[in-house]
Order: structure tokens, then C-alpha cells, then sequence
């Protein structure tokens, strides 16, 4: 494979990461349009809870496939010459990102429902 052929599958398989985020983004703000807390019954409020660990989650994954190479990763294999632009993008990611920083999740987080993807 040519350095733009493994280009463009790294950039298509970012498109299709990043339009997952935003499917999870989608599906919490639609869970939380129209809550009024004070009166949720707590089924709705299951399903918030739910929707912000299946976020989560997604974020989680995304973030380690990063950290583990990924599409940064791929466009310094292909391309050596963009090294020191892919460690200024490294460096400029903020600790909230980096799955090592983060805490691991709790046991009951674990055995939560989760909604379907």
C-alpha cells in the first residue's frame, strides 16, 4: 500500500470513529432535551445515566486507539517527514484525553445497563 492509500483508510476509519462520537452525542442530548429532572420518572433517568456511560465509553475507546497509534500513528508511518508535527499534536492534547490519566471505572459502572449502540 502507498503512503496515500494507508492515508485515506486511516482517514476513513476517523470519519467513521468520529461519526460514532457524535451518534452517542446525539442520542444524550435527544435523552436530555426535555428532562425536568424534578419530575423524571426514574426510568428516563436510567436512560440519561445509560446514554452518559455509553458517551463515555465511546470517549474511552477512542482515546486508547489513540494512544496506541491510531490515525496519528498511521500518518507518521506513512509520512516520516510529519514527526515533528504529530509530536506537536501529541503534546497539546490535554491530560482530560489520555486514557493512562483518567481513572479506571468503578465496579459499578461495570454492571450498569447499557443502551444499545
Amino acid at each position: 500500500m502507498t503512503g496515500s492509500q494507508i492515508f485515506s483508510k486511516l482517514n476513513e476509519q476517523a470519519l467513521e470513529e468520529h461519526g460514532l462520537i457524535h451518534f452517542h452525542i446525539d442520542q444524550l442530548e435527544r435523552a436530555l432535551a426535555d428532562l425536568d429532572p424534578a419530575s423524571a420518572q426514574p426510568e428516563t433517568l436510567l436512560t440519561v445515566a445509560v446514554r452518559i456511560d455509553s458517551f463515555k465509553e465511546r470517549l474511552d475507546e477512542h482515546f486508547g486507539t489513540e494512544e496506541n497509534g491510531g490515525l496519528l500513528q498511521g500518518i507518521q508511518d506513512a509520512l516520516p517527514q510529519t514527526e515533528s508535527d504529530i509530536r506537536r499534536i501529541r503534546r497539546s492534547t490535554p491530560s482530560w484525553a489520555r486514557p493512562s490519566k483518567r481513572p479506571a471505572r468503578s465496579p459499578a459502572a461495570a454492571t450498569r445497563p447499557r443502551c444499545p449502540r
